[in-house]
């Protein structure tokens, strides 16, 4: 029985499981079929897609790739030392290189997929679940690639804004980027313009990298320190993997790609091509940026050069930053419309209806990018939950599978079934273990500890830059100090005292290191709001020392349109059991404040999180951590008191009404922790193994039965 393929015109939906896997049976494919390509045969058609050659695709690729790459490599190599770090780089270079030739040889076997989700719909028939397979993957492709375009219009911001010292509004900045973008993802098809564009994108970043690199070496930074190794936790250093991970995670467009190539059997030179220039020059990058900034370096690494360099490098890498959103938005678009019109007319010639399509998608994808990268506040979480869910699937574990299909299936030697399977003991284990691999870098990053957050956040911000502010904003972290150096008290710090790397004492009133006179004015409050906050620290300071006996209080308001907000911070580390013992307790409330016309009463709404970090480390136990946090909420309705005076005394009661909620707010978080949360788990750990004999706890659970129900008979 032969297999019944897709035909060139003929929607993807037109097969059928039963024909295509009755039995498997050997390979009859010995060569590419043009004519079952998802183009077909394009002779005498207007538009002809497969044009590509396989040095314009890797130029494609690397344009796609790079980018992050750069950016955010050398930090990897400040957590686990430069030669672990150089070690891992080369790698999971070379793995991606065997994933990227895996998914070429499933493109040759299968002219007629275009992208993640036809491939999909292949692997899940044998099951008769090809079509939910095809429609999850290529929504996951699509969505990617419109991720991708918002953190390409968010990291041209930040490059536009870098370059003009953030003369105009950053909304401003992301949409005169957006209409290049989208003027460049019009032409159907990529040889009209995005091929060549690639080259000089490809240039642009390399030339970028090759001056930041001579910025380094040229001014570096003093008093740096570099390590051949450091000790690190797991979770460090897997922090450290992700990095590199999405360095590569750009294997989704190999298909769609190969599909525009003249001849898709030079498609393994492509892929050698990328993996090869890829792998060398992050390695060569990354070890020299840590060299010459040490362990300080960021992520990205451009910000760890002087002004001028940066600058430099920023501006030389703006091309590859357009060309690259651009691809991601033209395949976003392609997606789409080949699934509306694959084996119609309006595919390959330029009819009305076609182009109309075509742009409007294009527009959309477009204007989607733009509204989510600018308008939606959880943007960060979804391009984070979009990056765990399909990057390292498209990047490792998926390729696992198409190998194994295909080599059940005969079409990637003469036998066929699970004996085929058996007869290659290497490269089944080798690509079982890929497809794992996969599973394990999805999974574990929703497996972290709790008292990794502050690590992890930070592995995540260099992995996308520009994700830093709805991150940083977003996610509660152990809070940390500084000193104030006009009155020597210490600060802590959070979000709501930042603007950028500088931050403001509740003492001086002032930002540390200090930022620019127009946005202080903005920044620091006066007036009402800074009297009262004055009066909230002293009260809050004498609370601490009441209830804490240590540690560093802080308090900052700010004002609204309407009433006014603030944040009330307690932080208490100790090593109470000297080496062997470790706590630290965060507290973060935040409140929001509207009062009720004519100041009589006011509304308090208090947002409460409780940070909690218990850790022993002995001879006995070896080391035992305990961490997690809490998070609870209260509005309240409160009078306002005055006399005399008035607005002074307003100000009072609202001190001492944000004070009381504050204190009633941890005494309960306290007791919940204490009563609910310790109690459980002494309960748990109690049922696991018990300290008395299960005799002897038995012998006590019947008296007190006994003892209660008597009590009972005699009620």
């Amino acid at each position: 029985m032969a297999h019944e393929k897709i035909s060139a015109f003929s929607s993807t939906s037109d097969r059928t499981g039963a024909a295509y896997y009755d039995k498997p049976e050997p390979s009859r494919r010995t060569a590419y079929r043009d004519d079952e390509d998802v183009f077909g045969n394009e002779t005498g058609h207007g538009i002809q897609y497969r044009t590509l050659s396989w040095p314009f695709v890797a130029a494609l690729m690397l344009t796609e790739i790079v980018t992050y790459g750069t950016l955010s490599l050398p930090s990897s190599l400040a957590v686990v030392g430069i030669v672990p770090g150089t070690i891992l780089i080369v790698f999971l270079g070379v793995f991606a290189l065997y994933t990227s030739l895996v998914l070429v040889k499933f493109k040759l076997n299968h002219p007629e997929v275009h992208n993640m989700g036809d491939a999909n719909l292949i692997l899940f028939e044998p099951i008769h679940l090809g079509w939910l397979g095809r429609e999850v993957l290529s929504a996951g492709t699509i969505l990617f690639a419109i991720f991708a375009v918002g953190g390409q219009l968010l990291a041209a911001d930040a490059a536009l804004g870098s370059l003009s010292d953030n003369k105009l509004c950053q909304l401003w900045y992301t949409g005169i980027f957006a209409i290049p973008t989208l003027l460049l993802s019009l032409p159907r098809a990529l040889n009209m313009s995005l091929s060549w564009l690639s080259a000089v994108a490809t240039v642009s970043i390399i030339v970028a990298s090759i001056v930041a690199m001579a910025g380094a070496g040229i001014e570096p930074t003093p008093g740096r320190t570099i390590a051949v190794t450091k000790p690190s936790t797991f979770y460090a250093a897997f922090s450290s993997i992700t990095n590199p991970v999405f360095a590569y995670a750009g294997h989704f467009m190999f298909f769609p790609l190969i599909s525009e190539m003249r001849n898709p059997r030079d498609a393994p030179k492509a892929a050698w091509c990328l993996q090869t220039v890829a792998t060398t020059f992050y390695a060569v990058f990354a070890i020299v940026m840590y060299v010459y900034i040490g362990d300080t370096v960021p992520s990205p690494a451009y910000s760890g050069l002087s002004l001028v360099w940066a600058k430099a490098a920023w501006g030389l890498a703006i091309p590859n930053l357009l060309v690259a959103g651009a691809l991601y938005d033209h395949t976003a678009a392609k997606i789409v419309f080949i699934k509306i019109f694959r084996g119609s007319r309006h595919l390959h010639d330029n009819t009305v209806l076609g182009w109309t399509v075509w742009t409007v998608l294009v527009v959309i994808m477009n204007g989607a990018a733009f509204v989510l990268a600018t308008g939606v506040p959880i943007f960060g979480y979804l391009v984070g939950i979009a990056a765990a869910l399909f990057a390292s699937w498209y990047t490792y574990g998926i390729a696992g599978a198409f190998w194994l299909h295909d080599t059940y299936f005969g079409l990637n030697s003469g036998g066929t079934g699970l004996r085929e399977l058996l007869r290659r003991p290497f490269m089944t284990m080798v690509n079982v273990l890929t497809f794992l691999a996969g599973a394990f870098i999805c999974d574990l990053l929703r497996r972290l500890p709790p008292s990794s957050t502050q690590q992890n956040l930070n592995g995540i911000i260099s992995l996308k830059p520009d994700l830093e502010e709805d991150l940083l904003s977003s996610v509660d972290v152990a809070l940390t100090s500084k000193r104030c150096t006009k009155t020597g008290r210490d600060y802590l710090c959070c979000d709501y005292n930042r603007d950028g790397n500088s931050y403001r004492s509740p003492w001086s009133n002032e930002f540390e290191p200090p930022i620019e006179p127009e946005e202080a004015a903005d920044l620091i409050p006066g007036g009402r709001i800074r009297r009262m906050e004055e009066s909230l620290n002293a009260g809050v300071d004498v609370y601490r020392e009441l209830y804490y006996e240590g540690g560093i209080s802080s308090a900052y308001l700010w004002a609204l349109e309407e009433g006014f907000a603030g944040v009330v911070l307690f932080k208490k580390t100790s090593s109470a059991g000297g080496s062997a013992g470790k706590g630290g307790w965060d507290s973060i409330h935040v409140l929001e404040v509207s009062e009720a016309a004519g100041k009589r009463s006011a509304h308090y709404k208090l947002t409460s999180t409780v940070i909690l970090d218990l850790g022993l480390s002995s001879a006995a136990v070896d080391s035992l951590e305990l961490a997690g946090n809490l998070t609870r909420q209260t509005e309240s309705d409160l009078a306002l008191t005055h006399s005399g005076s008035r607005e002074s005394d307003i100000e009072q009661s609202h001190v001492v009404n944000i004070g009381r909620m504050v204190e009633d707010m941890e005494t309960r978080m306290r007791n919940l922790l204490q009563e609910v949360y310790f109690g459980k788990a002494k309960d748990v750990v109690g049922d696991l193994r018990s300290i008395q004999p299960l005799s002897e706890v038995g012998r006590d659970r019947d008296a007190h039965r006994d003892v209660v129900n008597k009590i009972g008979q005699r009620a």
